[in-house]
């Protein structure tokens, strides 16, 4: 049976309208559809393979719930601090370096030890950087450029300090201030 050019589009456009429609409503497609999925992980990695950019890339939608850095606001932060180490006295400063970019710098962090730099954007890691410090170092600075949009947290891990969060956050692209998008 041969269909005539118009029943054969009329069929292919309101098939198309329905399985629209029903993705839009949130109804899950046919079971012969690719159901292909990716899971990302909620927080940071510590892992040396892992050193990817942009992991907002992957989870750039801004829900509020479940957020990464919901997930570790609770009394202890109030001094900026999660899991304390031993050393109480470290710092954590964002500010912004230009246009597009921000320096964070500790201070009064114990030598001879790795320390890991997250950035936050959104309640997402977006970069991460480890640095080492030697004996004789407490004090460390690290640039992040070429970023997006969003407003800013910087938080560091290490062995003696536990976690620090920056006292301030920083926004990138004020609306009064910046063109670009």
């Amino acid at each position: 049976m041969k269909k005539s050019s118009i029943t054969w589009c009329l069929f292919t456009l309101i098939t198309g309208t329905l399985l629209g429609l029903l993705a839009g409503l949130g109804i899950a497609a046919p079971a012969s559809a690719d159901s292909g999925s990716a899971t990302v992980a909620d927080g940071p990695h510590d892992d040396d393979d892992d050193n990817r950019r942009d992991w907002d890339d992957r989870r750039d939608n801004d829900d509020r719930k479940d957020r990464w850095d919901d997930r570790h606001d609770d009394d202890d932060r109030r001094d900026n601090r999660r899991h304390h180490g031993d050393n109480d006295d470290a710092e954590l400063a964002i500010e912004r370096d230009g246009r597009r970019a921000v320096e964070v710098s500790g201070e009064e962090y114990e030598g001879d030890q790795r320390v890991t730099v997250y950035l936050v954007r959104n309640g997402h890691v977006v970069e991460r950087e480890r640095v080492w410090l030697d004996d004789d170092e407490e004090d460390f600075t690290v640039d992040f450029r070429d970023l997006r949009c969003g407003r800013y947290v910087a938080y560091t891990k290490s062995h003696e300090e536990g976690w620090v969060r920056s006292d301030d956050s920083v926004r990138i692209c004020n609306r009064d201030h910046d063109r670009k998008h």
